[in-house]
């Protein structure tokens, strides 16, 4: 598997947008320091937001129609930060794709993401259905695992520069 994750990064770093993102930083020398401080201002907010909104669900304190329109208020918030995410990661893979595709971190990472984006909104739909006055034990669970998977993309984020395949 990890053979062809580098055969992916070996393909993306011979493209056009690879040559692109490497002209581009070797013009603009502060062009991937900014991207990575926004990319983790980005995370910051997607910690903030998801990630300690998982962390209130499983603290059971809340009833399930405060949880929900507390969690559609912060919807704007995910989206956006997941978009910054998204623009500056693919950035900065474009850039040097076989350090991202050659470390055992980054395909994990992005499996964690979109477990974390649709256990947030699977959250949603299942906090506005539910009738009962006080949060189910599984959604008390659900929100821990929230909280938990952003701690582990950010963790998993980090580690792709020192964990290496092969």
């Amino acid at each position: 598997m990890w053979a062809l994750a580098h055969q992916i990064g070996i393909g993306i770093n011979q493209s056009a947008f690879s040559a692109w993102a490497r002209g581009l930083a070797n013009i603009y020398f502060w062009l991937i320091p900014a991207m990575q401080i926004t990319h983790l201002l980005g995370m910051s907010v997607l910690m903030g937001s998801a990630g300690l909104y998982g962390l209130r669900l499983a603290r059971g304190f809340d009833q399930p129609g405060i949880a929900a329109s507390a969690g559609a208020s912060l919807l704007p918030w995910i989206i956006g930060a997941a978009l910054v995410q998204s623009l500056t990661g693919v950035f900065m893979v474009l850039h040097r794709p076989t350090r991202a595709f050659d470390s055992l971190m980054f395909l994990p990472k992005l499996a964690l993401i979109v477990l974390g984006l649709s256990l947030f909104l699977v959250l949603l739909y299942k906090l506005k259905r539910q009738t009962s006055e006080r949060l189910s034990v599984m959604l008390r669970l659900a929100g821990a695992s929230l909280f938990s998977c952003w701690i582990a993309i950010a963790l998993a984020g980090r580690l792709i520069s020192f964990i290496r395949a092969g």
